[in-house]
């Protein structure tokens, strides 16, 4: 979100703002990453990439403040069914938020690793579902000796945990209104 002086917010700011200043604020933008799609904000049009940057840049700001040092690189995780060019709008994204961006991994990867090593587990196999604010990704997973090999993937990313949110919200007010 845009303040008219200039200031970026990012998070649950960002998310309250959508409320007061819809037209300053965009959500559920990365399922349009690696599109031509483009948003108005404040005085300028912002890519898909451009505002994940934002966004980026301000959680190394976080992580740098709260670590008290400097961080330069990082591993993105993104949904699975990401094609290549959202994948690289990805790493664009990373690099303008002055990150070396070392890798990209799946999200479903990504909760399958740290699930297993949450739970000690030498071997599983997993379906996760993975109901972003704007994507949705199912993936069936086989983890062994830290390695996570995909055994299938489908999503969407015209899908997600929004469109859900909105759905329930739609039936209760049809159901009660």
């Amino acid at each position: 979100s845009f303040d008219a002086d200039g200031t970026v917010y990012v998070g649950k700011i960002a998310k309250e703002r959508l409320v007061s200043h819809p037209l300053d604020t965009v959500s559920v933008f990365k399922r349009f990453m690696g599109t031509p799609k483009t948003y108005q904000l404040a005085v300028r049009q912002y890519k898909p990439e451009e505002i994940s940057a934002l966004v980026l840049r301000r959680l190394k700001e976080d992580a740098e403040n709260y670590l008290q040092e400097e961080i330069e690189e990082a591993i993105i995780s993104v949904p699975a069914y990401f094609n290549d060019l959202a994948r690289n709008a990805t790493k664009n994204a990373g690099k303008l938020a002055g990150l070396k961006v070392d890798r990209i991994i799946n999200e479903p990867s990504a909760a399958a690793l740290a699930y297993q090593n949450r739970n000690h587990l030498e071997d599983a196999t997993m379906l996760i579902f993975d109901f972003g604010g704007g994507t949705l990704d199912v993936s069936l997973v086989e983890c062994f000796e830290n390695i996570v090999e995909i055994l299938a993937v489908s999503g969407d990313n015209r899908l997600g945990g929004t469109d859900f949110d909105r759905a329930i919200a739609g039936a209760f007010c049809k159901e009660h209104g």
